[in-house]
């Protein structure tokens, strides 16, 4: 089975089979109950697609171009479900700087094409590496608008990032304003979460007059 995988993983880097083709094929060896001609064996290899139920199919498709794919890079891909239609999705988003590593990233992070096309829906548009730490950091479009709805319109992608580093949330910034606390600009709001000012701690030293 390992040697079945390896000559798959060089049938793509040759260009002689497409990621898609290569996919299936590799599932197509990790189902041993398949019959035997599905199986990768000495004769030449017919590439395979599925049809709509997901069973491995022979296909017509011609040889792609993929000389020059690193196969460990592309292992990585296949562990982390950066798939062909994962691909194709995030290309259609037209989005500056993919590469390899990058897909792999935003799989791992949960970087998805709704993801984007929410915080685009907010007013930003992120890049690769924004999108992943936004994601990292717990950036949500959700967050970005009870942000919004607190007077803060103007929120770049840095300054969200920032506040959820340091714990600035909506509901902390509601609690500052409850008790009356005036002049909260991002900036002070950061750097008094930083330096632990808690509405508990406001409290105890109200009453201290």
């Amino acid at each position: 089975m390992v040697q079945e995988r390896i000559t798959v993983l060089k049938m793509l880097e040759d260009g002689k089979i497409t990621v898609d083709e290569a996919t299936a094929l590799l599932d197509v060896i990790e189902q041993p109950d398949l019959p035997e001609e599905q199986r990768i064996g000495t004769d030449p290899v017919q590439p395979f697609t599925r049809d709509p139920l997901g069973q491995p199919q022979p296909s017509d498709a011609g040889e792609g171009d993929l000389s020059g794919v690193d196969l460990a890079k592309m292992t990585e891909m296949k562990i982390h479900g950066v798939t062909p239609e994962f691909i194709e999705s995030i290309r259609e988003l037209d989005l500056a700087g993919l590469s390899m590593d990058k897909l792999v990233e935003m799989r791992i992070h949960g970087v998805t094409p709704d993801y984007v096309l929410e915080m685009r829906a907010a007013g930003l548009d992120p890049s690769v590496n924004q999108l992943i730490e936004m994601r990292i950091h717990g950036v949500t479009p959700g967050i970005l608008r009870e942000f919004q709805s607190l007077g803060f319109e103007d929120l770049n992608i840095g300054k969200l990032i920032e506040l959820r580093i340091h714990g600035v949330t909506p509901e902390y910034i509601r609690q500052m304003e409850a008790l009356g606390v005036e002049g909260l600009t991002l900036d002070r709001l950061i750097e008094m979460r930083i330096h632990g000012v808690d509405a508990e701690y406001l409290k105890r030293m109200n009453k201290l007059g």
